[in-house]
């Protein structure tokens, strides 16, 4: 199933024609943008653009920077936000029709939600692949709070633009990535937030963590890395393998991919290649769908994913 969080305002315009794919993705200090043309129902990558800011409060302001000067008014564009403005949440599947869980998600979440109070929550489910052994039927939530989506959504609207999907960062990556054969462990963070980890197989999202405590990775040198901090990566990362493979009743993981924020960043795969027993490379695109002649930095790959979600799911949008 492909998420996107709901979108509350409604949307007073018709469907447009164009070929024109855009993931916007907010971070905590850059915004970036990937644009794609849509050829032969493949997303062919046509440019990209990154925006340094000193805070979320400079969020609406570049959007309409980056509207502006990219003239989105035309596009379908994907707007990812980072994983310190949204919780997921696996609870049991409520004992109703599953068009209405939607609707009754802020009440039944209310208790298990910090910091945002229930007539401000956002939310969305998905299916969860699998469940260990003698537990009953679960879905993963995504919440989020309008007060902080809404200003964002508003900005596409106020430009009639298409907005398709608002999109977790870490539903975003599994865009870039063909896990139709086997299962996938990445490891990702941008500049100053946390690391995100993450097992996809066949684009379904079977385990999401943050890792708290690696934040700073950005500016760790080589004495720091080897002083503790990949030993502490690795038995975070281990640890997700194992559950994965013991209680999920999964087959192992095949690869571990890594995108960090890094100058170091090989220096750590290097020392991953030698403690686990997979394949450990750099995060790179890796989809049918998506069409490259130019190479694009992993840190663009949240806006990327945001892009190919405009491919995959227009028009799947849910509105309330």
């Amino acid at each position: 199933m492909k998420l996107s969080l709901p979108i509350k305002l409604p949307k007073l315009f018709g469907a447009k024609v164009c070929s024109y794919r855009v993931g916007i993705a907010l971070h905590a200090k850059f915004v970036r943008l990937v644009k794609g043309n849509l050829i032969d129902g493949l997303l062919h990558y046509h440019s990209h653009d990154e925006v340094e800011i000193d805070g979320e409060d400079q969020w609406v302001a570049v959007l309409k920077e980056l509207i502006k000067k990219h003239q989105l008014d035309e596009a379908h564009c994907c707007l990812v936000i980072p994983g310190n403005r949204y919780q997921m949440l696996q609870i049991d599947k409520p004992g109703i029709p599953e068009e209405e869980i939607v609707g009754a998600l802020a009440w039944s979440i209310k208790d298990l939600v910090a910091g945002i109070p229930p007539e401000d929550i956002v939310a969305d489910f998905m299916q969860v692949p699998t469940k260990p052994q003698g537990q009953g039927d679960k879905i993963n939530v995504v919440v989020t709070s309008n007060k902080t989506i809404q200003p964002l959504i508003e900005v596409f609207h106020d430009r009639n633009i298409v907005l398709d999907a608002v999109l977790p960062e870490e539903l975003s990556l599994r865009n870039v990535l063909d896990t139709s054969a086997s299962a996938s462990l990445l490891i990702t963070s941008q500049k100053g937030e946390e690391v995100i980890l993450q097992i996809i197989k066949q684009d379904e999202l079977y385990i999401a963590r943050k890792l708290r405590g690696f934040n700073r990775i950005h500016l760790c040198s080589i004495e720091d890395l080897e002083q503790g901090v990949i030993e502490n990566l690795y038995l975070e990362i281990q640890r997700s393998m194992d559950f994965f493979d013991s209680q999920l009743k999964q087959a192992p993981v095949k690869n571990v991919l890594v995108a960090l924020p890094c100058i170091h960043q090989q220096s750590i795969i290097e020392q991953f290649s030698q403690l686990f027993k997979v394949g450990v490379d750099v995060l790179s695109v890796n989809h049918p769908s998506v069409v490259m002649d130019d190479p694009l930095s992993e840190q663009f790959f949240p806006a990327l994913g945001g892009a190919l979600e405009c491919l995959l799911q227009v028009g799947l949008v849910n509105e309330q």
